[in-house]
């Protein structure tokens, strides 16, 4: 027995120095921590989670140890987080590419934060530093571009070249003069310098522009933010799918914040390719969603997604039919904006496809024509030249037929209907071919004598003055579809699953669609089917006429190719689409 003890009382003693020494070692570095030498936070972490550690009882040195961990992992987590930051944006593809989003000041802060912690970390503080060498690079090299921000006395540069500047700086935005402003300040000889003044200047000037822009755009209700308004329609493939599409009011608290989309582009060419892709589509996607909207319910369209008015009579009286897309809304649920007196009496655009108060292309472009430089200039001259262009070729088109009454002709009337649709589409006002476009639709698309009474009580209601909340959401169209969407891809079969996995890697190597007539959709939500017959061909949903309705009572798919007299196509389980 006392060979035993002795044994015990030798471990215990080994044990008991063990610990004197690991405790010793901690509180070294907790008085480094102190003292402000900052040891390695992973020196730290290693002497608490070593294996000997975790038999170690807890004492004040050990608690204080790891606070200070919880501490530092708190900061680093979220400097990795804001690091690791990423937007996308469009190509002229239709395809998505994600760029950088993190902001100069956002890595000065938390550089700053790193630095006040009591541990070093090495490797944190190392990318931090890469990441403030390349935007202070990337700064450079824009304020080398520059012609207008040079290091001479203000007074004696032409007022006529700032103005009218070189294209050096239209890949400038109000946020880059405010992050150049930001450095400038901080620099002890650009200070108060003719620079300074000059940036300074330059910057008041873009947010004036940007600010009048808003205004003159800006519904007293609105639900679009100006980026929106003014690059068209990119939420149309979703529509058509059927997919739930909720409607925020959008209530911006500073001028940039109204265009922080348009910082996501680093170059005009990619502005402009960004817009066109989108614009050269919107037709023909409008027509499909004229199709499905057509062959849609009241409840299924209006904004009150059906609760409004679940039990009212189906009375076509009480329902107003958008002129653009062809939605349906109970008459109580829309109400009357101005712009709606610029057109015929009977006709009415939706609160989707009327985004803004649609200005005058003669203000829009005066304004341009005394605004700097910049990309926000950019995108508002995109929409003033695609303007030109929708009403150019509407005014080719109804020269065709002439005289005051209504169209017989069936194929014209459609032909000028399609026609008109850009321009129902664009955002700007043009007065004099406005006139003219509105008396063709009188005759290509006449409404019937209740349905002018109809929109003279709305215009003769009092509208709201403030925002009414979310718009379509709430609908058992959308939200239970979305519920079963989900549940069917958790219980997805192993063969559907491959089939997915497979979409996904053709879709990765050709990326195409193989539908005779491509609409070439965009947007977050495109969605793919695949044929399940010999083919095995993908296609979009809208190219082969399916929607979200279609896809939850069938689980197989089979395209005009594959098909036979006993077998017709149908759509396939959500699942099955991408």
């Amino acid at each position: 027995l006392p060979s035993e003890l002795t044994s015990l009382l030798t471990a215990l003693r080994r044990q008991t120095h063990e610990f004197s020494v690991w405790q010793e070692k901690l509180c070294l570095l907790l008085r480094e921590c102190k003292d402000g030498r900052k040891p390695e936070l992973e020196d730290l972490r290693g002497l608490l989670d070593s294996p000997l550690a975790l038999d170690y009882p807890h004492c004040e040195v050990s608690e204080e140890a790891r606070e200070i961990v919880r501490q530092c992992d708190r900061v680093v987590n979220r400097a990795r987080a804001i690091m690791r930051q990423r937007t996308q944006i469009r190509d002229q593809l239709g395809m998505r590419e994600s760029f950088p989003v993190i902001d100069e000041r956002d890595v000065q802060s938390i550089g700053l934060d790193v630095d006040s912690l009591p541990c070093s970390v090495s490797d944190l503080r190392n990318d931090i530093m890469v990441l403030l060498k390349c935007q202070w690079l990337k700064r450079a090299h824009k304020l080398l571009n520059w012609k207008r921000l040079k290091l001479v006395d203000s007074d004696s540069e032409n007022s006529d070249d700032h103005t009218n500047d070189g294209k050096g700086s239209e890949n400038c935005t109000l946020k880059t003069f405010d992050d150049v402003l930001y450095s400038i300040r901080k620099s002890f000889i650009m200070r108060n310098s003719p620079a300074h003044a000059c940036a300074e200047e330059r910057r008041e000037g873009i947010r004036c522009f940007c600010q009048r822009i808003c205004n003159m755009f800006y519904l007293r209700n609105s639900y679009y933010n100006i980026f929106e308004i003014l690059t068209g329609r990119d939420d149309l493939a979703e529509l058509i799918e059927g997919i739930p599409m909720p409607l925020s009011p959008f209530k911006a608290y500073s001028i940039r914040e109204d265009w922080t989309y348009i910082e996501s582009f680093e170059s005009v060419e990619q502005l402009k390719n960004h817009i066109s892709s989108v614009f050269t589509k919107q037709r023909e996607l409008m027509v499909a969603l004229r199709t499905a909207n057509d062959a849609r319910s009241v409840s299924e369209t209006c904004l009150c997604a059906g609760h409004t008015q679940a039990e009212a009579p189906a009375d076509n009286c009480a329902f107003l039919s958008c002129l653009l897309c062809h939605a349906k809304y109970h008459s109580s649920c829309v109400q009357w904006e101005w712009f709606m007196e610029h057109l015929p009496v009977g006709y009415y655009l939706c609160v989707r496809c009327l985004r803004s108060r649609r200005p005058l292309l003669e203000d829009v472009k005066s304004l341009c024509e005394t605004a700097l430089p910049s990309l926000e200039r950019v995108l508002v001259e995109c929409a003033l030249n695609q303007t030109e262009l929708v009403y150019g070729e509407a005014l080719k088109c109804i020269e065709q037929f002439s005289g005051g009454n209504v169209i017989d002709d069936t194929a014209l009337c459609k032909k000028i209907d399609e026609c008109l649709i850009p321009v129902f589409c664009n955002e700007i006002l043009k007065s004099e071919a406005w006139k003219r476009i509105s008396a063709a639709l009188t005759q290509v698309k006449p409404v019937t004598e209740m349905r002018k009474r109809l929109c003279e009580q709305i215009r003769q209601r009092m509208p709201l003055i403030q925002l009414s909340g979310v718009l379509f959401s709430g609908s058992g169209f959308g939200l239970s579809r979305r519920y079963r969407n989900l549940k069917r891809g958790l219980i997805m079969s192993e063969q559907s699953a491959g089939r997915h996995m497979k979409r996904i890697k053709h879709f990765g190597e050709t990326e195409a669609c193989a539908a005779d007539i491509c609409l070439k959709p965009s947007g977050e939500n495109v969605r793919w089917i695949q044929c399940e017959g010999n083919c095995s061909r993908w296609y979009h949903y809208i190219c082969v006429g399916q929607t979200m309705d279609q896809t939850q009572y069938t689980f197989s798919y089979y395209c005009y190719r594959c098909c036979t007299p006993f077998r017709t196509p149908f759509a396939s389980s959500g699942n099955n689409a991408g």
